[in-house]
């Protein structure tokens, strides 16, 4: 048993490669589910024997406990202990613990990274380190030396339990499979350019008992952008079989997506150095320029809601994805948090927390100030959010907000309620005095029965707030307890729920359930309760949440592309946007969790195991990656293309990223 490398020429084209008898009846472990989606698309008796899963779903199952929600709770709950356990002589203790604190989740996300690389404490440098990373390592080393500690990462250690986490994974939400028809004795793991520990181990543990297949997409004339695979899949010190001789070439004959060939063929010419002949064709590619991210998320915005008219129009199904002209893909997401806003149905199904109802208590336990016991108000939003909830009644829809909003600059230097009522109070005296310049001021317009109206919902919040919290510190069982009270709460003030609509009553009724079933733990800090609410408000963990992306990231080209195969080219193109340099070439999207960047593992460990130097070279080779997804998604699509990118961000003018691979000053640009 062991590993073997493979590589492939063209994605359509697997099944001529030399090693396909080797893989076609194997299980198939893709980096991502839209991978899953086009490997399914091209290989029919992939999709009929239903072998493929993504990576996600065999790491789960290898590892269901330490990826387990509960467990994950109480890895929360056990860094907010170790953050009190902190006690060395600096001035700036206080201030970091408090960050520290208000991270809790980004800090359980790096213990869990360390212990899937399993690096010893002892043996870590905290020399060059920031301060914040400097306090990290000394957690780790609290949590390291631990009794019974929950970063206890159990790894496979059996032949079976190996070979029921492949099944388990191919099976997973899947119907009628004949495990009998794939071969689990080889997997193959396809298409990972950026590694997790949690990959990584998978792939030791595994390698134990099958025959792992690494296999990826490799073009060898394009050796400067394909080099990114070679320089992390060499750290695995085997032999990368690399025999295809087929090359990429351009066909006219594929007259759709010609100039999206001949494009990307350009590209990696002039990435090695070497100059070709610019094609005519050239001449006439489409490079968008938008002033900047609104702008281009209104565009996105119109060729959406087109796309929903056409959907209504012509399927009972709603997908309105695909009846987009333009497929997007973007070497950066911050485009989706403006369109999460305007779609936000698109962005996977809804649990409770994402719903108004859901805000209130979120919002009420932002304005509980734990070390006085008292209602305290940091940000009026909490309270807009808790008016505009549903919870507290109203004369009229909307009015309370509407109300808090015109005092609310009468009010701005409170920070309780207590204090904001007796501002209101005086409103109230002057509601029916008259003066000369009362109309110039919005709050003095305020009339008589909204400020009154005001005053008592915020009177009941305070009250309800105070139910919440007043005694989570006594006694044992807090969790417990509180969970129980919110439950109650929730049905209490809902009233007839069969009055609710279809999707809310589905929500209520799951979060009800969860309430009552959930393994909840004895006792936790308060701090512990803000950062793990959102596990238990969750109506179910085992819902797929699954977003339809408006605009797919640079990670789902993968997959995607293949579909262009099938796809009407008088119906859709495919639209690589955000070509910026900035987006392109930026080194912050590292993906690593707060306060971790690279030069943490640089500077703090030398170690000389492969997880850890495959994971940091992955890491490392992330923007390269996004340049080698774009010449990809250029390569292989067979539809038409068009390309765009955002001026200004931040202040700053931004130019387009072909312009210096490419020198492509020359193209025809529209803004």
């Amino acid at each position: 048993m062991g590993l073997k490398i493979y590589t492939y020429s063209n994605p359509y084209e697997i099944d001529c490669e030399s090693f396909w008898n080797e893989i076609k009846d194997c299980a198939h472990f893709c980096v991502s589910q839209t991978m899953v989606n086009g490997m399914n698309q091209t290989y029919p008796n992939l999709k009929k024997r239903q072998s493929t899963a993504t990576i996600k779903s065999l790491v789960n199952a290898l590892y269901e406990d330490w990826e387990s929600i509960n467990t994950n709770i109480r890895q929360i709950m056990e860094v907010d202990n170790a953050i009190s356990e902190l006690d060395s002589q600096t001035t700036c203790l206080e201030n970091v613990k408090r960050s520290l604190l208000f991270n809790t989740k980004s800090i359980v996300s790096c213990i869990r990274m360390f212990k899937e690389l399993e690096l010893d404490s002892g043996l870590m440098n905290k020399k060059d380190l920031n301060i914040d990373q400097q306090y990290l390592v000394e957690l780790y080393k609290i949590i390291d030396k631990k009794q019974n500690s929950t970063f206890s990462f159990e790894r496979a250690s059996s032949q079976n339990f190996v070979e029921k986490a492949i099944d388990d994974a191919i099976l997973y939400h899947k119907k009628n499979v004949d495990l009998s028809a794939i071969n689990r004795n080889r997997i193959v793991i396809h298409g990972i350019h950026q590694f997790t520990p949690a990959m990584l181990v998978a792939i030791e543990d595994i390698s134990k008992y099958k025959d792992v297949i690494l296999l990826f997409n490799y073009q060898k004339q394009y050796s400067s952008v394909y080099e990114t695979w070679m320089n992390i899949y060499s750290i695995f010190d085997l032999p990368i079989n690399n025999q295809s001789v087929n090359q990429f070439v351009p066909m006219p004959l594929l007259i759709n997506s010609y100039q999206s060939n001949v494009l990307a063929d350009y590209i990696g010419h002039l990435s090695n150095g070497e100059f070709i002949e610019k094609n005519k064709i050239l001449n006439n590619l489409e490079i968008i320029e938008f002033d900047n991210t609104t702008e281009f998320a209104n565009y996105v915005a119109m060729l959406f809601d087109k796309a929903k008219k056409t959907n209504r129009q012509n399927s009972n199904v709603n997908n309105p994805l695909e009846f987009m002209e333009e497929q997007l893909y973007s070497a950066s997401g911050k485009v989706n948090d403006i369109l999460r806003a305007y779609f936000p149905e698109q962005f996977g199904e809804r649990h409770f927390l994402d719903y108004p109802i859901g805000h209130f208590f979120v919002s009420t336990t932002n304005m509980w100030d734990y070390e006085t016991k008292s209602v305290r108000i940091e940000n009026f939003s909490d309270i807009k959010e808790c008016l505009n909830s549903g919870i507290i009644c109203e004369s009229n829809s909307g009015q309370l907000v509407s109300t808090f909003n015109m005092v609310e600059p009468y009010i701005e230097k409170e920070n309780t309620i207590d204090g904001i009522n007796k501002k209101i109070n005086q409103l109230i005296k002057n509601a029916n005095k008259k003066h000369e310049d009362k109309d110039k001021v919005g709050y003095f317009n305020v009339n008589f029965d909204a400020l009154q109206e005001l005053k008592k919902a915020l009177t009941e919040l305070e009250q309800i707030i105070n139910s919440f919290f007043y005694d989570f510190d006594n006694g044992g069982d807090n969790f417990r307890r509180f969970y129980k009270r919110i439950r109650a709460f929730i049905i209490s003030r809902i009233g007839d729920i069969n009055e609710l609509d279809e999707e809310m009553h589905t929500v209520i009724e799951r979060l009800l359930t969860r309430l009552e079933e959930s393994d909840l733990p004895e006792n936790g800090t308060f701090n512990s309760l803000k950062h793990t609410m959102s596990y238990y408000l969750n109506q179910d963990e085992n819902i797929a949440r699954g977003a339809h992306w408006i605009v797919r990231n640079f990670d789902q080209i993968d997959g995607d592309i293949l579909r262009s195969a099938t796809q009407d080219p008088d119906k859709v193109c495919y639209h690589f946007c955000c070509l910026s340099d900035k987006d392109i070439c930026s080194g912050r999207d590292e993906r690593l969790p707060w306060p971790l960047d690279i030069k943490f593992f640089e500077y703090s460990y030398k170690a000389l195991d492969f997880k850890y130097q495959l994971f940091l070279k992955s890491k490392m080779e992330y923007r390269n990656f996004k340049r080698y997804a774009l010449l990809y998604g250029l390569e292989f699509n067979r539809v038409a293309c068009k390309l765009s990118y955002v001026k200004n961000e931040e202040n700053k003018d931004n130019d387009l990223i072909l312009n210096y691979i490419c020198l492509f000053d020359y193209l025809f640009i529209s803004s």
